[in-house]
């Protein structure tokens, strides 16, 4: 009987293959676009410029996917102080109106390329 994580001993020697090794045909490239603030409203995302950028198939925001994404679940199963349950604010997959920290995603990249994703 096989015990312990399986995977170890082909990604330790070099045998492995990584989702970054894989190349499909037609296949995209996303890069997030992470806030340098933290607590700080959105006010706008330009995000034209981008969209201009050679190789860019599309640029999302939190208010592009608001309606169409539900929020990232929560799955901290420890209650409040007293047993209260605790408050879950929500976790947008990309910021909504507010970051609440240095790093929060505001934005998705998708593009033809990985340099173009990034680049733009």
């Amino acid at each position: 009987m096989l015990k312990g994580r399986l995977e170890d001993d082909r990604m330790l020697t070099g045998r492995g293959k990584y989702v970054s090794d894989w190349n499909l045909a037609g296949q995209a490239y996303g890069h997030f676009v992470r806030s340098d603030r933290a607590h700080a409203d959105i006010l706008s995302i330009d995000k034209e410029e981008a969209l201009k950028h050679p190789g860019v198939l599309a640029v999302f925001t939190g208010e592009d996917i608001k309606d169409h994404l539900k929020s990232l679940p929560c799955a901290l199963p420890v209650k409040g102080r007293g047993g209260m349950e605790l408050i879950n604010p929500g976790r947008p997959a990309l910021a909504q109106g507010r970051v609440r920290f240095t790093g929060d995603p505001v934005a998705l990249v998708v593009a033809e390329n990985a340099v173009a994703a990034q680049d733009a």
